[in-house]
């Protein structure tokens, strides 16, 4: 009889968590329903979406043989996040809510695996049940979800981790190595799970640990590591640490991460921190570290604690400022890991209340936490909302008003294009690498002196570079200025005596690939070769009749219209300009300019065809 007792209340603590499991699945789900009709934003544009490599599965393997790049190497290696994007684009093609439901079903995973591990390890329900509650619905996590180029590595590395760590906790190592070696294919913090196998094993586990099984992490890692190597360009870690920043960054960093998981409020889509010049400055930081850690040894018998904030620390020293993380030195997706050990920290004393206490505290607190996700959610809508915000939240750096030009010059809105990138100029923070791109809004739109200024910020960065005094010698030569235009020309020509056959050369053979990519209706592969060939010259010809032949495609007849007409300003003799004028009147129910544009390109073409066939002079 008592062994059915037992039996039926094992049965009854599975269907509890089971309930509860589920509730938060749902729980989730229901905060992050409104992001199924968002978009793609920022890095996602050219990391998969533009990407040729993500078109065709026979490019899976050349994944695990590159790093994660975009303009040049970053030290990151994340194959398989770069695989699951492969996976979403052919289920899903370029439909944003496949890669929105895949974010939201591996922090859901991520969660539950959570809660599964820390009721492994410390035995305790409630404390497991709250703890995954916090840190699924904490807004700090909202970034990683709703941002896939940023977050996916993430969210795929935090799912393996945990399972990982599940598994090698119930001594079934096969399956925890199989997830090691998946945590470490999608992102570098999974260097550090060998960190916690070994707590746990010596601190938490009531059983003999089996440093057996270690054999086989390390088989992975050591593959692991070679491949890396292979791929990355500086595959050292010991060679990027900056341990200046260990004085003058990291204790800032620190302390503001904690402050907003406390805070979550004061959460912003992009932040503008940078080292202190001295030590000093840091003091109050370095003060609030030295404090936390003295509470942590003051109660450092209490295991769930100590688990808490060694969790916390461990995976926060990457991105303390020790190693380097790209453009901005804080990001909320950067501490998706750290905030598991906040959540787990803020259950413990939560769990110290009476039973009935517990419930008013957390319910409250996940309403608060799940009405800042709502809201923050719809920053990461679109293009135009994450740019807009990110000017709000940072409005001293000149990165959201660079992102919202180029995206209004996408739109065709030239004026608006325009106003973002002088107002960019201003700033701090713009990134050097866009300044060619930048400078040929400004000459197709006659700022010539912003378009200067734009390529001498690049001269800055890159003082040798052709392609910046091609493009200076063109504008000066738009400009009037013969005298700069030669002395650019003749910069470019000492570079490469057959410049201006080799960009002309260059700007032909993309127009003839846009040209080809049209006829397939591959839009998008259209749009990437225009992109760089609008970069070298906005105003070439060919590149003009081309772009509005990209925008009609697309329905936008208006801004292929203003290109057409560019271009037949510039050379009124081009036989495509007026067909395709004409092509355009037509779809615009404009009959009798239609035809009119027919006729002249009748005409021109005979014209052209006379002039081919002409006998040369002698």
């Amino acid at each position: 009889m008592a062994l059915l007792s037992e039996d039926t209340f094992m049965i009854e603590s599975q269907n509890y968590r089971a309930y509860r499991l589920t509730f938060i699945g749902v729980l989730i789900l229901a905060v992050y329903c409104n992001t199924f009709s968002h978009g793609f934003v920022w890095d996602d544009v050219d990391i998969f979406v533009d990407n040729p490599l993500f078109e065709s599965f026979r490019n899976l393997p050349s994944f695990f043989v590159m790093e994660d790049s975009i303009d040049g190497p970053t030290g990151y290696y994340r194959p398989l996040a770069y695989a699951s994007f492969l996976i979403d684009r052919s289920i899903w093609g370029l439909n944003p809510l496949g890669f929105n439901i895949t974010n939201l079903l591996l922090h859901i995973g991520t969660a539950l695996a959570l809660y599964l591990l820390v009721a492994e390890l410390f035995k305790k329900e409630r404390f497991a049940f709250v703890a995954t509650l916090l840190f699924s619905l904490h807004p700090i996590a909202n970034e990683t979800v709703n941002f896939h180029a940023g977050g996916r590595n993430t969210l795929l590395c935090a799912f393996f981790t945990l399972l990982s760590l599940l598994f090698h906790a119930r001594r079934r190592f096969f399956p925890a190595v199989a997830c090691f070696a998946l945590a470490l294919f999608s992102k570098e913090f999974a260097l550090l799970i060998p960190a916690v196998f070994l707590y746990n094993d010596l601190c938490l586990s009531d059983t003999k640990p089996q440093f057996k099984g270690y054999a086989f992490y390390g088989a992975v890692l050591a593959g692991y590591l070679t491949l890396r190597s292979y791929a990355v360009a500086r595959p050292n870690f010991l060679a990027q640490l900056d341990f200046a920043n260990l004085l003058l960054l990291s204790p800032r960093l620190v302390i503001d991460y904690l402050l907003h998981m406390v805070y979550p409020l004061s959460l912003q889509t992009m932040y503008d921190i940078a080292p202190a010049e001295r030590v000093r400055q840091m003091m109050p930081y370095i003060l609030g570290i030295s404090c936390i850690i003295a509470a942590i040894l003051f109660l450092r018998k209490r295991k769930e604690l100590l688990f808490a904030t060694g969790w916390f620390f461990l995976f926060l020293a990457p991105v303390s400022g020790l190693l380097p993380t790209g453009l901005t030195a804080m990001a909320d997706r950067y501490v998706y890991f750290s905030s598991m050990g906040f959540a787990l920290a803020l259950a413990y004393f939560i769990c110290l209340a009476p039973k009935k206490a517990v419930a008013v505290i957390v319910a409250p607190l996940c309403i608060c936490y799940a009405g800042i996700d709502f809201q923050r959610n719809s920053f990461w809508k679109d293009q135009i909302s994450l740019f807009t915000q990110m000017v709000k939240d940072v409005p001293e750096l000149g990165v959201g008003y660079q992102n919202l030009g180029y995206l209004y010059y996408d739109q065709g809105d030239l004026d608006n294009a325009v106003k973002n990138l002088s107002i960019a100029y201003s700033k701090k923070g713009i990134n050097p690498k866009m300044m060619l791109a930048s400078a040929s809004i400004f000459w197709e739109a006659e700022q010539y002196d912003k378009a200067i200024f734009a390529l001498n910020v690049k001269t800055q960065f890159e003082p040798g570079d052709l392609l910046t005094f091609f493009m200076m010698s063109k504008i000066y030569r738009d400009k009037g200025d013969r005298e700069n235009e030669k002395r650019y020309h003749d910069m470019a020509r000492r570079i490469s005596p057959q410049v201006d056959e080799m960009v002309n050369q260059r700007l032909d053979t993309l127009c003839e690939e846009t040209d080809e990519l049209l006829g397939k209706r591959d839009l998008a592969g259209a749009e990437r070769r225009l992109k760089e060939a609008q970069k070298i010259d906005p105003n070439y010809v060919p590149v003009l009749v081309d772009s509005g032949t990209l925008a009609a495609e697309r329905g936008d007849l208006p801004k292929s219209l203003r290109y057409l007409t560019k271009a037949l300003s510039l050379n009124p003799l081009y036989p495509p300009v007026h067909y395709n004028l004409s092509v355009v009147y037509q779809m615009m129910g404009n009959k009798v300019d239609a035809d009119k544009e027919m006729m002249k390109f009748r005409e021109a073409d005979v014209q052209a065809a006379q002039k081919k066939n002409a006998p040369a002079r002698k």
